[in-house]
């Protein structure tokens, strides 16, 4: 027993270490050789795939040329997370997985672009009235076009084209509809060419209002519904063949928002009434965008809960009072700017003696008030300011019929027209308040400077004023019969006021104007020329001797004659005898 365990653990001990050590080096030779037959497999797999690949373009089976790709790079992941990533043929293979989806991309531009045929004008150049009817989209009903746009969601370039589609979309077919109220849609459906062509016709009309939204919504869903064929109706499949959406919400989704914006800001708000008498009328406008929007949410163009423009539509009574506050302040602005000279009478005559209650007749009613004491006293006020008040006038009335919210901000806005009105006719028409700042210096200096140096400083400015009077008027061209009698009216005023502006304080005795204004000689005689005959101007000249020729040159003198009157004989005459 002790021989036969003594050869045992001598003899065959050592043979099973040897056996041992064979399987060790046997079994890493089947791994190894497993591993080169996996990636030997592998590599057939992907050669069979570009061969597949290759065929699948050619017979433009898109969706099965991406599932090649697809399958084709998750392969090749495979070998480059088993650290093969440094094999020549590895290297090769990513190569030629980068040129074939390229080529795949390029095929399915190209398929696309023949299902959706643009003609536009000028890139550069934005759609007019007079380039609108270049504008052109046909879309073709392909067989292939469900395998096509299938396979652009596999790629993940389906949304991509599908923005660019819905941005040309928008700007040369949708916009042009809203913004450009002389077109309309010109849609051509070929049965034989399964094609849909939709372009534009120009409407023979000379009127640039804008567009009215009835029509408008008309006009885009016929456009929409032209569109909503075979092509937009496709649905996209996901990787595992679940449904996602049709191409018309994805379609929907890139161009609603900007198409209501646009709705919005060209259409509707041009669209709110100026007049509360009105605002019925805007029913139909409200019923018109609440059908617009529900014939898109049954089309499934837009989301069920989207409905911007009639939140917009109902909230007609906010809109209308923004727009016309709006525009009245901008009235108000335009009437403010007015020439601030052209006056008329305005105010109540004076009361009948007839009219008036004779107190020892009414001796128990001491607090009887006359029935003219708070009317306005007749007098001359400026056109532009009599315009004002009845705006005013008129707004308020209008609030006192309107909604309270609407009525609230029209008596706001009736209240900014006054206070931009204490900013702006100042500010604008600082060059003709020139007596109102004159009578104001006279108030402030007239307790603070002595009468001598008040004289003489007043005098000053008032010469100044006539200066530039006198310079302002000789160099005019041509002076209307209207326009000379308007001078004459408002120099005559400054002429009259110049006097009492001298005059300091109380002081009773008057001050020789002529003496202390330079320039008061020439200005009277521009006033006499401005309402005089060309025969009395002759005569006031007097061959350069009249008091005409003493502040005037004989140039001036003809030019104010050419400006005044017209080219007659008589004006040659007279003009031949100034010299």
């Amino acid at each position: 027993m002790q021989t036969l365990s003594n050869k045992i653990k001598g003899d065959i001990s050592s043979q099973l270490n040897s056996s041992t050590s064979d399987l060790h080096d046997l079994t890493r030779q089947l791994e190894k050789t497993n591993a080169i037959i996996d990636v030997l497999q592998s590599l057939c797999k992907v050669n069979s795939l570009l061969t597949d690949f290759q065929s699948f373009v050619q017979n433009s089976e898109f969706l099965q040329a991406a599932d090649a790709i697809n399958e084709l790079k998750s392969d090749l992941d495979v070998l480059i997370e088993d650290g093969y990533c440094e094999l020549k043929i590895v290297k090769a293979l990513r190569s030629e997985l980068r040129v074939n989806q390229e080529t795949l991309l390029h095929h399915l531009g190209e398929a696309w672009s023949a299902m959706t045929v643009w003609t536009i004008p000028h890139a550069k150049e934005p759609v007019t009235l007079t380039n609108v009817s270049q504008v052109q989209l046909k879309v073709v009903h392909s067989e292939n076009a469900a395998v096509t746009v299938n396979a652009m969601s596999q790629v993940g370039i389906l949304k991509s084209k599908m923005q660019v589609f819905g941005k040309k979309l928008m700007e040369y077919i949708l916009k042009p509809v809203v913004t450009l109220s002389n077109i309309a849609p010109a849609i051509n459906a070929a049965k034989k060419s399964q094609s849909t062509t939709v372009g534009f016709k120009v409407l023979p009309k000379s009127s640039e209002e804008p567009s009215d939204p009835v029509a408008v919504y008309k006009s885009t869903l016929a456009i929409l519904k032209a569109l909503s064929g075979p092509l937009l109706s496709l649905k996209t499949e996901g990787k595992n063949g679940d449904e996602n959406t049709t191409l018309k919400a994805m379609l929907g989704e890139y161009v609603w928002p900007e198409l209501s914006k646009c709705i919005i800001t060209h259409c509707l708000v041009h669209s709110i009434p100026t007049s509360s008498s009105k605002l019925n009328e805007y029913k139909a406008v409200i019923t018109a965008t609440k059908g617009f929007e529900a014939s898109l949410r049954k089309t499934g163009f837009i989301a069920e809960t989207a409905s911007p423009l009639l939140t917009y539509a109902r909230d007609v009574n906010v809109h209308f009072a923004n727009k016309k506050c709006q525009e009245l302040i901008v009235e108000a602005r335009k009437l403010m700017k007015r020439e601030l000279h052209n006056t008329k009478r305005v105010g109540t005559m004076k009361v009948d003696n007839k009219d008036v209650k004779d107190p020892k007749q009414d001796t128990k009613d001491k607090c009887h008030v006359s029935e003219g004491i708070f009317a306005l006293p007749e007098c001359a006020v400026s056109e532009s300011i009599e315009c004002l008040v009845n705006l005013a006038y008129q707004t308020l009335q209008e609030a006192a019929s309107n909604t309270p919210q609407c009525a609230i901000q029209l008596f706001y806005t009736v209240r900014n027209m006054f206070e931009i009105f204490c900013d702006v006719v100042p500010t604008y028409h600082r060059d003709s308040l020139v007596v109102h700042q004159l009578g104001h210096l006279q108030r402030v200096w007239t307790d603070i400077l002595p009468s001598n140096i008040y004289t003489k400083a007043m005098s000053t400015l008032i010469n100044t004023v006539l200066m530039h009077i006198v310079e302002k008027v000789s160099s005019l061209e041509d002076i209307s019969a209207d326009d000379a009698q308007q001078l004459h009216s408002l120099l005559s005023g400054l002429q009259d006021r110049i006097p009492h502006l001298i005059k300091p304080g109380e002081v009773e005795e008057p001050v020789l104007v002529q003496s202390t204004v330079d320039q008061w000689t020439s200005f009277s005689e521009l006033l006499f020329m401005l309402d005089a005959s060309m025969q009395d101007i002759v005569d006031r000249w007097a061959e350069g001797k009249g008091p005409l020729a003493m502040v005037f040159s004989a140039s001036d003198v003809k030019s104010l004659i050419r400006a005044i009157f017209q080219n007659t004989d008589r004006r040659a005459t007279a003009l031949a005898k100034i010299r």
